[in-house]
């Protein structure tokens, strides 16, 4: 039975009451079931030792059993409510996981808990056939175990289980797979063996991923629908013995840091919240009370008295007990109180330390749009930016002339990104699973966490989903996992149809509900934090669809859920006016200095390829924003945030930077055909710029696909092609891709960088933001339209006009904005006026002073036929000057010309623009 089909099953509020104890008079299928099961435990146990024809024969029973499963009868009401099942699956299991981890690991002892490869590997070689058939018999337990706990009164069932400790067996189970996959990785050529080792190995990793495949499902089955033990899940698999303080991936702004909770705290308060609200169902109840009465001292054995469900089941328990007290209804945090046991029996929540770091965190006041960081802060902090990043790269220069056997390079940055919060056990699922094999551990996740698969308000007005959301972010085990999950979905390059990509919205969203997407964001941080890391940029493309979901029935959102997301896109922006604009904007200022003369090009800190992470960032922020800016809403804040202020800051720091890519290179005297991006050479599909960095951990594994997901998510992403005559659409230099370069020429590379395609989806949203008002065809925006001219955006669009071949259709966008920024603006007509008289003026001078200089040049006593004087004019699409013979004065007829031409036309002012 699949996953999917395990969690259609919708928990009954109330479990019928069985019609009989098990122990009373068991059913064939129980009796058959139990016989194979004691047998089982003896061949895990050697007590007695057993034949492999008897092992055989229990196996072949197991398999019976298994198959009796999809009856919901037997199911229902055989399987489920027999306590003795469970506690034998919880001792089989219990004696096989220390014997499987030594026969495949090594001995458990030491300071490593297992061999390393390729001692790991060895072992499984070694004890090939008795490790294959004991993973078999586990995952036919496991199958089992997942499938009872499917039923119309699945609430019994998973009380037994968790009665029974079976769930610590089913976590230790995860434990010992993710360990044998990850520590016996698949052999290399640098290791020798024959192709029947490699095999083994491989078969014996492919038994342990189904077997935690299994388990995960069996994992997911125990927490739908009953919140005591999605608590209990949580504290096991997040409250991690590993945790440690947690490590930033990079600098956290002043105004962006929070304090951590306090783990042991908060674990202590989860597990009061646990044992306060302890009581079993009276089904459950009745069944183990029961059980208690006749195996108290027989086999398989007692349950045990030390868990907080055990006072459900003993008629004396050696400790007091202390079930919640549903009479009291509200809250009361008492710090003054003694015990830490009365402070959270008076707190009524489930922990006090979480919910405080969930108001420093979300702030008091998080539903309100606080004002944005004005125009003129943000000019001041582009000077800011252009200090810090250079006073940055000095140091990271002085450090690595220090220390030149360990440079800064691209590769040890990728892996120092990824290296971060890299704890909990269930972090490493994802380097073991393919898609379909994963969905459990994303719908586990789903189930805790999200509100439509909670039960609504605890009596003290609690929402227990919203509080295991709090926990998954507070905690580094939750975080680490929460960011493998969105690298996983880059790595795979899923799409919106595939099931683990919209869980992993659903996820997202939870996280929305309860405002910790910003905190999410920060957490996931790259190295540099202007250039998205994998998560953050899968992060952002989920947000894109939880606003466009949100947004597609605007009318239908409460004022609330409006406020909410409104604040959302304030951090957003907020974040790409305060961070990604003023570094994106000093690092093109540093290449305009190159370009210029006025620095080196050994002075630029960044290399091609993460000059490619960093252009791929933009254009994802870019694509958000114009998802932004399509909403009338939402459109209305970008436009009272003068969003066009950035965007152009972008657009001059790009003219300045690059120069524009001709069709024709006229430099020389002579015309030469410049290749424009894919017309020539080779295969025209791009390749990934990471192609010849292969590192060996699987982080490094995790941004190689990605990059190729955030090529398909970003039409105006492109990257080097090999075949193309050793010379790169983003770059305005041959470059040399041919083997690892020195980082002084990869820095050299980096610093002509092109920056091809940003300049679309900027024309895009000024366009977008210019559109007249709903209704009407023209004039445009007026708050806009004195927005751009405020901020000298109008010199910027005519700069984009002439032709520019690493900047495709941006010509056609930049018409519509102009368009739309002079109609109905006189000082933008004005400003015309007077940019014609300057450039009539000056184009008349220019033509009186060639004919003059022709004239000169001509001998007194030539004789033949008069010639036309030549004249230079520059052609847009045309690198130099190209020579036109001009007409006599009598041929020659001058008319001004005024406004813009459509369809690509020359007009003066491009002229007088062009670079």
């Amino acid at each position: 039975m699949s996953v999917a089909e395990s969690s259609s099953a919708q928990p009954a509020v109330s479990a019928p009451q069985p019609t009989a104890p098990p122990s009373l008079g068991e059913s064939i299928e129980e009796k058959c079931l139990l016989a194979s099961l004691i047998t089982i435990e003896c061949h895990f146990t050697g007590r007695p030792v057993l034949g492999p024809k008897s092992t055989r024969q229990a196996i072949s029973m197991l398999s019976k059993s298994l198959e009796k499963t999809q009856d919901e009868d037997v199911r229902t009401r055989k399987f489920g409510p027999n306590i003795e099942i469970w506690v034998y699956l919880r001792k089989i299991f219990q004696s096989a996981i220390p014997n499987l981890a030594n026969r495949a690991l090594g001995p458990l002892e030491g300071p490593d808990v297992a061999a390393s490869y390729p001692q790991s590997s060895t072992l499984i070689v070694k004890n090939y056939a008795t490790i294959k058939e004991d993973v078999q018999i586990l995952d036919i337990l496991m199958q089992i175990a997942r499938n009872i706990l499917v039923s119309d009164s699945r609430p019994v069932p998973q009380d037994l289980c968790a009665a029974a400790t079976f769930d610590k067996m089913a976590y230790k189970t995860i434990v010992l797979c993710a360990y044998v996959t990850n520590n016996s990785k698949s052999p290399g050529s640098d290791v020798e063996g024959t192709t029947d080792f490699f095999e083994k190995v491989l078969e014996i990793h492919d038994l342990f991923k189904r077997l935690l495949v299994t388990t995960l499902q069996q994992a997911h089955n125990w927490v739908v629908g009953h919140h005591w033990n999605k608590m209990q899940l949580f504290l096991d698999v997040l409250f991690d013995d590993a945790e440690g303080e947690p490590v930033l991936a990079s600098p956290v702004p002043a105004e962006l840091r929070w304090t951590e909770p306090n783990m042991e705290v908060a674990r202590t308060e989860v597990n009061n919240w646990l044992a306060r609200n302890s009581k079993l169902g009276p089904s459950a109840t009745a069944l183990l009370k029961e059980y208690m009465a006749h195996h108290a001292k027989d086999q398989p054995s007692p349950l045990d008295s030390v868990s907080p469900l055990a006072w459900n089941w003993l008629p004396k328990v050696p400790y007091e007990i202390h079930v919640q007290d549903d009479s009291n209804v509200t809250p009361v945090w008492d710090p003054n109180t003694k015990s830490k046991w009365d402070r959270d029996r008076l707190y009524l929540r489930t922990s006090h330390e979480i919910d405080s770091w969930w108001t420093e965190v979300v702030g008091a006041n998080f539903e309100d749009v606080t004002a944005m960081q004005s125009v003129d802060a943000a000019k001041e902090e582009l000077g800011s930016a252009r200090k810090a990043l250079l006073q940055r790269w000095a140091e990271e220069q002085a450090s690595s002339a220090t220390d030149p056997s360990s440079p800064t390079t691209y590769s040890s940055r990728l892996h120092n990104d990824d290296e971060v919060m890299s704890s909990g056990i269930l972090t490493e699922i994802p380097n073991i699973l393919d898609p379909r094999q994963i969905e459990a551990l994303y719908m586990i996740i789903k189930t805790c966490i999200l509100d439509s698969h909670g039960d609504g308000l605890t009596p003290c007005g609690e929402n227990l989903q919203k509080t295991r959301c709090k926990m998954f972010l507070a905690l580094n085990s939750g975080r680490s996992l929460f960011k493998e999950m969105l690298v996983y979905v880059g790595i795979w390059v899923l799409d919106d149809t595939a099931l683990v990509y919209q869980v992993m919205r659903d996820i997202v969203l939870a996280l929305h509900h309860n405002s910790l997407i910003p905190a999410a964001w920060n957490r996931v941080s790259s190295y540099r934090n202007f250039i998205l890391s994998p998560a953050q940029s899968v992060l952002l493309r989920l947000v894109g669809d939880i606003f466009c979901s949100t947004t597609a029935h605007m009318d239908d959102v409460s004022q609330q859920e409006k406020s909410k997301l409104f604040k959302l896109i304030h951090f957003f922006y907020t974040f790409f006016r305060s961070f990604i604009v003023p570094e994106y904007a000093a690092i093109m200022h540093v290449q305009s200095q190159i370009r210029e003369g006025k620095m080196e090009p050994s002075d630029f800190r960044m290399d091609y390829w993460e000059m490619q992470r960093a252009k791929a960032a933009l254009i994802q922020y870019l694509e958000f924003i114009e998802l932004v800016a399509e909403i009338r809403e939402t459109r209305e804040l970008l436009i009272k945030w003068e969003a066009v202020y950035d965007l152009i800051v972008l657009l001059t720091a790009l003219e300045a930077a690059v120069p524009k890519l001709p069709l024709v290179d006229m430099s020389n005297g002579q015309p030469k055909a410049v290749r424009q991006p894919g017309s020539s050479g080779g295969s025209s599909s791009p390749k990934d710029p990471h192609h010849h960095h292969h590192h060996h951990h699987h982080h490094s594994h995790h941004h190689h696909h990605h990059h190729h997901h955030s090529h398909d998510y970003h039409d105006a992403h492109s990257d080097f092609d090999p075949d193309s005559d050793n010379e790169s659409f983003d770059s305005t230099g041959p470059m040399d891709m041919t083997s690892e370069h020195s980082g002084s020429t990869s820095r050299e590379q980096g610093s002509k960088y092109a920056w091809a395609g940003v300049k679309a989806p900027i024309f895009t949203i000024i366009a977008t933001l210019l559109q007249p008002r709903p209704g009407r065809g023209t004039p445009g925006n007026a708050d806009v339209q004195r927005q751009v001219l405020q901020n000298n955006g109008l010199v910027a669009l005519l700069n984009c006009v002439s032709y520019d071949g690493y900047q495709p259709l941006s010509r056609e966008r930049v018409t519509l904005c102009l368009k739309w920024l002079v109609e109905g603006n006189k000082d933008a007509a004005d400003w015309f006026k007077e940019l014609f008289k300057h450039t009539e003026a000056a184009a008349a001078a220019s033509a009186l002073a060639a004919v003059g200089a022709q004239q000169q040049q001509r001998p007194a006593s030539a004789a033949g036929p008069s010639t036309e004087p030549v004249r230079r004019v520059r052609v847009d699409g045309v690198q130099g000057d190209v020579p036109v013979r001009a007409r006599s004065e009598a041929h020659e007829v001058e008319e001004p010309r005024g406004g813009i031409q459509g369809g690509g036309g020359l007009t003066q002012m491009e002229e007088d623009f062009m670079a």
